[in-house]
């Protein structure tokens, strides 16, 4: 089970990051000026045109040229103007949120899940001007109604974002599919050890502020359709949280 979702987690994370590797070209000027896009005609020796993400193109001497080299940068439509936070390249955020309580199977018992805190951090880069991706990180102390004994879960995945202006671009709702592999430790040696497939929903929706510091609230769900130890299968369906956070 634990070789199989780490298997799964490498494999997500490894196109997530990937997708946002897109090579630019930069070009380096005699002057100190730095031009970045892609290059859309060289002419060895003689100049070369360089079309930026605004949609201008530079034409530009190879005299006049210091150096040129590649860079990973999200690319953007040409030719479009982002307006307010549809113009971010990237967030990093956390949360805090309450997840709510809900029924989990247990080897074919069905005790409560306790309502609580849930803490997440996240990375997002944009690789289009409408879809992100991004790796993040869950934690929460969990407990089930009728035991003394609690729980810790841990949880790092890959993220898909898709996101949509909203007034403007003074305001972004983002809709995230996370897939994660996620740990949980008890002093309870049946419910110790227990590695999961965690699959979950965020909805974020972000407001413009005059800092660069960007609010937002989520609301979202985690899931458990796989998951356990050498003593029991352990599962859950979609069970709601809600909170907010910021975005830097």
């Amino acid at each position: 089970m634990r070789t199989f979702l780490l298997c799964l987690f490498t494999l997500v994370l490894f196109f997530s990051v990937g997708l946002g590797q897109e090579k630019i070209d930069v070009v380096y000027l005699n002057n100190g000026d730095v031009r970045k896009g892609i290059i859309i005609e060289n002419a060895p020796n003689d100049y070369i045109k360089i079309e930026t993400r605004d949609g201008s193109i530079f034409t530009i001497k190879y005299s006049d040229i210091k150096k040129m080299a590649k860079e990973s940068r999200p690319s953007f439509p040409s030719g479009k103007t982002r307006k307010g936070l549809m113009m971010r390249d990237r967030d990093v955020g956390i949360t805090a949120a309450y997840w709510l309580s809900g029924e989990i199977s247990v080897g074919g018992m069905r005790p409560e899940k306790e309502g609580g805190l849930l803490l997440r951090a996240f990375y997002d880069e944009y690789i289009l001007e409408k879809l992100g991706v991004g790796a993040y990180v869950n934690f929460s102390p969990v407990s089930t109604e009728g035991s003394s004994e609690g729980a810790t879960i841990i949880e790092f995945g890959g993220s898909i974002k898709p996101r949509f202006s909203l007034a403007d671009g003074k305001s972004v709702l983002k809709i995230g599919l996370n897939i994660g592999y996620r740990m949980q430790s008890s002093d309870v040696i049946v419910m110790d050890k227990i590695d999961a497939m965690g699959l979950n929903l965020t909805v974020e929706v972000q407001f413009t502020t005059s800092s660069s510091i960007v609010p937002f609230v989520e609301i979202g769900f985690l899931s458990q359709p796989v998951g356990g130890n050498e003593y029991y299968d352990i599962q859950f369906p979609p069970i709601l949280y809600f909170g907010g956070g910021v975005a830097f």
